[in-house]
């Protein structure tokens, strides 16, 4: 269990603080429908697309009136990912739902035809009929929002808003009083029982459960009694506007603005008597959980953002701009040199690993636009990305279908009219700072460094993890850990991402390592003290096997000197805290690993990377024997071993 009761009860306390003043977030909202990221102007925009048969009207188009043709796949939770050719299926988390909601509503919203709002509607009326089948209750089932504990909230409630917002004069008084009773039903439910309901901001799960809440309030406004209360429970977990509609024990233990802004808690702040370091982990753009669920929760924040905007006015991306210029520059920076794949670090599920996500690029070029950075984010999404597959064995079909934003996205987001120049960026990055912290105070980003011998296609390209601290799950215990790519071909690698067969390309096919966030599939020290110590496998504090390889999510960032310029990159970091096994203060146990200093290097004219480790171990006394340590290095093949060579 996570304790977050102090960080609790100052949030309760500011918010009782606040409330005689702040009733409510944010602007007014709009009285007329739609108001859901559509507004007269923008709506205007598209008609305009629309009216000159743009061919991304036309393929939105196309998407839609095959879609209005498809049956509506009955909902039952056991069998709930199943996919029936031909029909409108739940699929995973509802994202069936969810990708034909979309464009049914906003060609309804394009052309006023009634069979496509008809078939959305029909849509609704199968997730109120969802809701109460006696296949789809607890305890032995699941409704559709309870799948995996709250995943599927980022599709669901949006779905739900749309449907309302743009299809509002279409709904009946019946139909609308159940659409807002099950939007409040899911607001009830998620509020109390979903994951990461009320602390760890980054997550993709927090995130999803914000837009979800966001845009049901937004789109019931008015209907709703609940809806201001949505608004501001949405509102308090973006950047800490109290409310006094959220109580104390709806308050967020954190809020997304301090991922950026500081006040941001890692696991071993969170911990029994541990020692609270605000951080701002996500400063510099970099996603704490990798850029395939990164990518989507960046999503969900800047369109809840835009929904705050075209719902009230008030312009949340404009006063957070900065934000986009961070992710932005860290987008660029992870991509990899053949423009196709991207920065591996973190966790990417399923049969498909690290490959660049085009709808973030196309947001933020969308978001940017207007902005110093907006000519550079429109030339990185339109023109920097490879828009089909450059690698033999990788097919371009199914880029098209995991990576190519969805026929909705790029009607709505793309305008190839946009100021269009390259940003030309050094040849490195990284959120940290200062220079040369000591092993003290920094800014709070994350430690996380990457750099490139140049821009070209066959550029070499490096990552270094320099610290250790841990924030959230899909993030992996990794301190210490390098990344060195050479144009298409892997040097050292994430073996807890490889994916396929060695040898292979490394992004198609089964993981190679069930044991996916282990110290042990990274490139960094190995250390087993044999339970002497550090917790065991079966401890569930240490999230079980993944603990293999020593590291724990009890570390602390702790950075000697972080030196980037044209010449060379100098990163020296004390690791030795990933090894520690609690971070509880009061600890009385003695660490077997005296200390793990790794100094990284890249000398970029000579292309050449320097790596100096130093380490001490305690003497075993454990039947076992010797402790094991060792450095371990991952490669996508079986090297051939001479010597020290």
């Amino acid at each position: 269990m996570r304790n977050t009761s102090i960080v609790h009860a100052l949030v309760a306390l500011a918010v009782l603080f606040s409330a005689t003043t702040l009733a409510a977030s944010g602007l007014p909202v709009v009285a007329t429908h739609p108001r859901v990221l559509l507004t007269p102007a923008i709506k205007a925009t598209l008609m305009a697309r629309k009216n000159a048969n743009d061919p991304r009207w036309l393929a939105l188009k196309a998407r839609a009136d095959v879609l209005k043709t498809y049956p509506i796949l009955k909902y039952v939770d056991s069998i709930r990912t199943t996919e029936v050719p031909n029909t409108i299926f739940y699929d995973y988390q509802g994202e069936g739902w969810w990708d034909a909601a979309v464009p049914l509503g906003l060609a309804f919203q394009m052309t006023g035809d009634v069979s496509y709002s008809d078939k959305l509607l029909a849509l609704v009326d199968e997730m109120i009929r969802a809701q109460s089948d006696p296949d789809n209750m607890p305890p032995l089932h699941n409704s559709p929002l309870q799948a995996d504990n709250y995943y599927p909230t980022r599709n669901l409630g949006p779905l739900l808003a749309i449907a309302y917002d743009w299809c509002y004069d279409e709904l009946g008084a019946t139909r609308k009083a159940a659409m807002v009773s099950l939007m409040n039903i899911y607001y009830d439910d998620l509020r109390e029982n979903a994951y990461e309901a009320n602390d760890h901001a980054d997550g993709n799960y927090y995130v999803g459960h914000l837009f979800c809440t966001g845009m049901m309030g937004y789109a019931s406004y008015g209907d709703n009694p609940k809806a201001q209360e949505m608004i501001d429970w949405a509102r308090i977990r973006l950047d800490g506007t109290p409310s006094a509609l959220i109580d104390g024990l709806h308050s967020p233990a954190d809020y997304f603005s301090q991922l950026f802004e500081g006040g941001a808690l890692s696991e071993a702040s969170r911990g029994y008597n541990a020692e609270i370091i605000p951080a701002a982990p996500m400063k510099g753009g970099v996603h704490i959980q990798g850029w395939a669920y990164g990518s989507a929760t960046y999503i969900w924040i800047m369109d809840y953002m835009l929904t705050v905007k075209s719902a009230t006015g008030e312009d949340l991306i404009t006063k957070n701009s900065s934000w986009l210029s961070q992710i932005f520059r860290a987008y660029k920076h992870g991509l990899m040199p053949n423009r196709f794949e991207i920065d591996p670090n973190g966790d990417f599920g399923g049969r498909v690993g690290a490959v660049v996500f085009r709808n973030l690029a196309y947001r933020l070029a969308y978001t940017l636009a207007g902005t110093a950075d907006g000519p550079g984010a429109q030339h990185f999404a339109y023109e920097e990305i490879a828009t089909t597959s450059p690698i033999s064995d990788f097919p371009d079909y199914l880029y098209q279908d995991t990576r190519k934003p969805p026929e909705w996205e790029d009607f709505y987001f793309t305008d190839t009219t946009r100021p269009s120049t390259e940003l030309t960026l050094p040849p490195y990055y990284t959120g940290f700072g200062p220079v040369y912290p000591q092993a003290g105070a920094t800014n709070g980003a994350l430690p996380y460094f990457m750099m490139r011998s140049d821009w070209g296609p066959k550029a070499t390209w490096a990552s270094f993890h320099g610290g250790a601290a841990f924030y959230d799950d899909h993030q992996h215990t990794d301190a210490g850990h390098i990344q060195i790519k050479h144009a298409d071909d892997y040097l050292v690698i994430d073996a807890a991402n490889w994916k396929g067969d060695t040898a292979s390309n490394g992004i198609t096919g089964d993981s190679q390592n069930s044991q996916y966030d282990a110290a042990a599939a990274a490139n960094t020290l190995f250390f087993d003290d044999f339970g002497d110590y550090q917790r065991s496998d079966t401890d569930m504090n240490a999230d079980g096997p993944v603990f293999c390889g020593g590291q724990s999510r009890a570390g602390r960032d702790e950075v000697i000197a972080a030196e980037m310029t044209d010449n060379y990159s100098y990163i020296r970091s004390d690791l030795s805290t990933a090894y520690n096994a609690t971070s509880d203060t009061t600890d009385t146990g003695i660490r077997k690993l005296v200390y793990f200093y790794r100094s990284f290097a890249y000398i970029r004219p000579a292309n050449i990377f320097v790596v100096y480790d130093q380490t001490k171990v305690l003497k075993s006394t454990n039947p076992a024997g010797e402790y094991r340590s060792h450095i371990r290095w991952h490669f996508p093949d079986r090297p051939v071993v001479t010597g020290n060579t």
